[in-house]
């Protein structure tokens, strides 16, 4: 069983096709939201975030993800992630929304222990949806 305390809990944002603007505006090495106990810090900084109390907006940069290909042809992991050490009993509410616009847009909340073990809640647009939904 991985221990609580070597999971790293990761607030996830990725816009996987969105075209921003190249020129990027400097991003804190870390942040801090009243409702975590804990400074956050960046893998992969964003192109911008803002914190508004207990709320986090986060812009990824184009053609950013967090994927591994079943088949271990294609791996990326360039999205940008704001992680944090939890304490050993801890609990988070959280929630996502995404202004979707390309195919494959997504926001996701991920639980890390490091870079190969992780599972990733992901809220992905498909176009076309798929039959039957």
């Amino acid at each position: 069983m991985i221990r609580l305390q070597l999971i790293r809990i990761c607030i996830l944002l990725l816009l996987a096709i969105c075209q921003l603007p190249s020129a990027r505006a400097q991003v804190a090495d870390s942040v801090i939201v009243p409702s975590i106990p804990s400074k956050l810090y960046w893998a992969n900084k964003p192109n911008s975030f803002v914190v508004k109390g207990n709320k986090i907006v986060i812009v990824a940069g184009a053609k950013t993800d967090m994927f591994r290909d079943p088949n271990v042809t294609y791996n990326t992991d360039n999205a940008p992630k704001l992680l944090f050490q939890p304490a050993d009993n801890f609990v988070l509410s959280t929630s996502i929304q995404h202004g979707f616009v390309h195919k494959w847009d997504g926001g996701a909340i991920v639980l890390m222990e490091d870079s190969l073990h992780w599972i990733k809640f992901c809220f992905e647009k498909i176009t076309p949806a798929p039959i039957g939904w």
